[in-house]
């Protein structure tokens, strides 16, 4: 229920299951029906369709689903698709959702690109975890970061990811998506690097 992508949505899946918020539960019913007994079900969610308050619904439907052993947060809405949240704003969603969910464990999601603010929103949501998506993209080392603190930094983690994929002859266009991903198309790093590989 989280994917804000217009083509998912359009068929009223992935996010766009949030427009119709009584269906949820029975969904996931539907789903658990086709699994063994001892296979977990769990869903990945929005804050809502188009307001984050639409949470105050959906959260407790979903927690109380006898079907749903845990709950994904993603704290934007489907129609903020990747669209910046305040971090107070975010965080409030993160402890709200948490807090509706019950007993039903919470892992978080959306804008954390750090050990440190992982480790400092699971403490002040109480959240079971965190789930590290985009930021990754951009920081190569951030997953590995979280059970070995000696990897590379994100900057320099950047740069020997890149000299890896150079080494290993990505094709140039390869090259060009992987610099845009890792340093953003405004940045001048991607414009020097984009330069050099254009030669």
């Amino acid at each position: 229920f989280g994917c804000p992508s217009s083509r998912v949505i359009s068929s009223g899946a992935g996010g766009g299951a949030l427009r119709h918020p009584g269906s949820l539960a029975d969904f996931c019913m539907e789903i658990s029906s086709f699994l063994l007994p001892e296979m977990p079900l769990s869903v990945k969610l929005r804050s809502g369709w188009e307001s984050p308050e639409e949470m105050e619904t959906i959260l407790p439907l979903l927690a109380d689903c006898p079907a749903v052993s845990k709950i994904f947060f993603h704290h934007r809405t489907v129609r903020e698709m990747y669209c910046p949240v305040a971090p107070e704003e975010r965080l409030r969603r993160f402890c709200r959702a948490v807090e509706l969910a019950g007993d039903t464990p919470v892992v978080i999601n959306g804008d954390i690109d750090s050990v440190e603010y992982a480790e400092q929103l699971i403490d002040v949501t109480g959240a079971a975890g965190v789930m590290i998506a985009r930021p990754w993209m951009c920081d190569p080392w951030l997953l590995r970061r979280f059970a070995d603190r000696t990897v590379p930094e994100s900057e320099c983690g950047r740069e020997k990811f890149f000299a890896e994929a150079a080494a290993c002859q990505v094709p140039r266009g390869g090259l060009i998506e992987l610099a845009r991903m890792l340093w953003g198309s405004g940045s001048d790093r991607f414009r020097e690097l984009l330069t050099s590989i254009s030669g």
